[in-house]
């Protein structure tokens, strides 16, 4: 007769614990995140990595201009003298 009482307490106690979990669980509310993609953008290592990249790729091609200007000046230069 014990046996059965603590049986049935304990089989009452777990369901009601389940069903409160339960509950408790659809009930709860929503988490919400807000990304800032600007600082993300800034400060990460990715981005960092990249506009160090082109920088390199930008000083590059600066430098490949400047070098082409000068020798297309000597050129003309070189025209005008034979022109003459």
């Amino acid at each position: 007769m014990k046996i059965k009482k603590i049986i049935s307490i304990t089989t009452f106690v777990f369901f009601l614990l389940i069903n409160a979990s339960f509950y408790s669980n659809s009930y709860a509310e929503p988490n919400i995140a807000v990304l800032d993609v600007m600082k993300l953008l800034k400060e990460s290592k990715a981005s960092i990595s990249m506009k160090d990249q082109l920088n390199k790729v930008a000083k590059k091609y600066t430098e490949e201009e400047k070098t082409k200007a000068s020798e297309i000046q000597k050129k003309e230069e070189e025209l005008l003298r034979q022109k003459s």
